[in-house]
């Protein structure tokens, strides 16, 4: 019978997940469009998906239309275009709210992982969440927090855990190369 309580009892994860996710969505003064990179990304998914090709030059600058451009964010672009699209800035919104929601409770999951005291982990999950809060942004760099996080956690299992999940490391780094520039990191961080 117990287990079957603990089933509808949330774990500390859900709960800081579930919390920033509400915060993020219904608290005036929390505007994840305040930059507006988002709508140049929109409108650059939109260019990509009506031309298929990802542009080479400035395509939206009168003054220097010819400076080269190398878009390290395409299909963040695209992805981002086809949430406008269907769902409009409501969508891009409640979608980067659940990604940026969903970064805390994984690094929570990670640091207890090595079982690290709870009280401790909350408290540098508070830190750095109350840190990266300047950067609760609709825009490509919020997938590279993720992908960051997992590739972490892959290396870290290789080194200490012996466990090999090292085949998921191309696939990732395939996506990654094409959501966000950041995907260096995950070069750097073969080489600690």
């Amino acid at each position: 019978m117990r287990n079957k309580l603990n089933f509808f009892i949330p774990s500390l994860a859900n709960i800081i997940f579930l919390a920033l996710f509400l915060t993020l969505l219904f608290t005036p003064g929390i505007n994840l469009l305040l930059d507006c990179d988002t709508g140049f990304h929109i409108r650059t998914g939109e260019y990509i998906l009506e031309t298929f090709s990802i542009p080479k030059y400035d395509i939206f600058s009168f003054s220097t239309p010819s400076n080269e451009w190398i878009n390290t964010a395409w299909l963040s672009d695209v992805i981002m275009h086809l949430l406008h699209k269907s769902f409009g800035l409501t969508g891009v919104v409640i979608f980067f709210a659940f990604l940026i929601s969903f970064v805390y409770p994984l690094l929570f999951k990670i640091i207890r992982q090595y079982g690290v005291n709870i009280i401790f982990t909350t408290l540098i999950v508070l830190f750095v969440l109350i840190c990266s809060q300047i950067h609760w942004l609709a825009r490509p760099h919020i997938f590279s927090w993720i992908l960051l996080l997992i590739w972490y956690y892959l290396l870290d299992s290789f080194w200490y855990s012996h466990r090999n999940y090292l085949y998921f490391l191309p696939p990732i780094m395939l996506l990654w190369i094409n959501l966000h520039g950041s995907f260096a990191l995950g070069f750097i961080y073969l080489e600690v």
